[in-house]
């Protein structure tokens, strides 16, 4: 009677696999030909129009993008002069010779929680002022497809809390951010604005 043969380690069959996978050489298959519609006149017409309104649409937006680059730049320079002033608006009317647009900032802006060291120390005591910060606790991920772990989180979870579960921080500006912050003086404006990101304004 021979001996039995041992099993292979689920991981390393799995290891192979996709080992095997990638050697293959296998080339991915050809996109099929679009095939083409011969449409009525009708079809044609608007097909022709619906070009030349995107062309013109792309053409338009491009203008509108390098016009309204150059207004959003010189409303944020006269918000930041107002706002240091202690005279903030987060929002403002720019008139021209005939029409005029609307600048319109939000209280959103991007904060990297590696940056919250640095944040601390330009802000000092207005950082709980100023940033509000959110944790989020979920399962590790390696929970869900260990059986063990599984088994020991049904049984137990006091002290062994930080072996189950992970916490995500995350940092968000308070109410009115941008008028606390010009209250802090031009140079922690400054200093601020290398880590918190504002979100882009729009112009109506």
């Amino acid at each position: 009677m021979g001996l039995a043969q041992p099993k292979e380690n689920k991981a390393n069959s799995f290891l192979k696999a996709v080992q095997k996978v990638k050697g293959s050489g296998r080339k991915p298959a050809k996109k099929k030909e679009m095939p083409s519609i011969d449409a009525p006149a009708t079809i044609r017409n608007k097909v022709d129009a619906y070009v030349q309104a995107k062309k013109k649409f792309n053409a338009a937006k491009a203008e509108m993008d390098h016009n309204g680059g150059a207004i959003i730049e010189f409303v944020r320079k006269t918000q930041d002069t107002e706002g240091l002033k202690g005279n903030f608006h987060g929002s403002y009317q720019v008139l021209g010779y005939e029409e005029l647009v609307k600048f319109v900032s939000a209280n959103k802006y991007s904060i990297n929680t590696d940056d919250q060291e640095e944040l601390q120390e330009i802000l000092q005591e207005n950082y709980d002022d100023l940033v509000e910060e959110h944790w989020q606790t979920g399962l590790r991920p390696e929970v869900y497809t260990d059986p063990e772990l599984q088994e020991r989180l049904m049984d137990l979870l006091g002290n062994e809390f930080e072996l189950f579960m992970e916490s995500k921080l995350s940092l968000k500006p308070r109410e009115n951010f941008a008028q606390k912050l010009y209250a802090l003086g031009v140079d922690v404006v400054e200093s601020v604005r290398v880590f918190v990101k504002q979100a882009k304004p729009s112009l109506r």
